[in-house]
């Protein structure tokens, strides 16, 4: 089973919040066959959010150090994609384009 998984998926494994326990169910019916995909920029994306959870109070900086220590352990476990630089442009331009109507959080 393939599964792209983006931050906000990525950050439930290795601190929990609301979600973690749906997305550790999911991904556990797949013991054998699971191959996670990330972006390049998914490790940096990992890092800021956890940096940003220190600074609402919902980590201590040492549970936020030892969650990025645990996601750099196990980061070659995961099937890691880059992200070229159209392909950034790309996002960048549709998030302009789509993000200011859509009903839905992009960020």
């Amino acid at each position: 089973m393939n599964w792209f998984m983006d931050t906000s998926a990525l950050v439930k494994l290795y601190h929990w919040e609301l979600g973690t326990d749906n997305l550790i169910q999911s991904l556990s019916r797949h013991p054998k066959d699971l191959v996670i995909t990330l972006t390049d920029l998914s490790r940096v994306e990992c890092h800021s959010t956890l940096m940003k959870r220190v600074r609402i109070g919902k980590l201590s900086k040492t549970e936020a150090k030892q969650a990025a220590t645990w996601f750099e352990q196990q980061l070659q476990r995961f099937r890691v994609v880059m992200v070229d630089k159209v392909a950034k442009e790309f996002a960048i331009r549709l998030l302009h384009q789509l993000a200011p109507q859509s009903p839905r959080r992009l960020d």
